[in-house]
């Protein structure tokens, strides 16, 4: 059928247990998550919810990443003077997320990462290649969880007292498709 270039990779951070989010917000601060995700996501392309987006330092884009935030009405988000005026945010609906996946263009060489929210998990999941996961060793009182894979693989990438990362290597939908 198809076979895509992009290197996908989701980043998902959950507490001990497997929640993403209370109120909307994460509620943990990890200097090492933080620090670990900017040095993996700078340069690259991150894919993320419109929740995501408003849960972002005054809603705005990540500094030195391309952001695509997915949404059922990207015009509503177009408009604000905010986002009109920067080149690194773009409002795509869902038919031109899966264009991209599908049809990459050939000159993108960037590394894509999806960071959430869990509607943005659930619809990417399939192209993802590995999952960087942060296992934050406490539980936050998430009203958010994700369901997650199995876990318990050896591919320890940091752990500390405070938390554990994680490669989970994955079978995108396009080497399926494609084999």
């Amino acid at each position: 059928m198809f076979a895509s270039s992009l290197e996908i990779e989701a980043f998902v951070a959950v507490d001990s247990k497997n929640g993403i989010a209370k109120d909307g917000k994460i509620p943990w601060k990890s200097k090492t998550d933080m620090k670990f995700f900017k040095e993996k996501t700078t340069g690259s392309i991150i894919i993320m919810g419109s929740t995501t987006l408003a849960s972002l330092p005054n809603a705005m884009p990540l500094p030195n990443r391309i952001n695509i935030v997915v949404t059922r009405t990207p015009a509503k988000f177009t408009c604000y003077p905010k986002y009109s005026q920067l080149d690194n945010i773009f409002f795509w609906d869902e038919a031109t997320l899966f264009e991209f996946f599908t049809n990459p263009d050939s000159d993108n060489h960037k590394k894509v990462f999806v960071i959430g929210g869990q509607q943005i998990y659930n619809l990417c999941m399939p192209f993802c290649s590995a999952i960087w996961l942060t296992k934050i060793k406490m539980d936050y009182n998430c009203d958010l969880h994700l369901t997650l894979l199995d876990t318990n693989v050896n591919n320890v990438h940091y752990e500390d007292d405070e938390l554990q990362i994680i490669l989970i290597p994955l079978r995108p939908l396009q080497a399926l498709v494609a084999s």
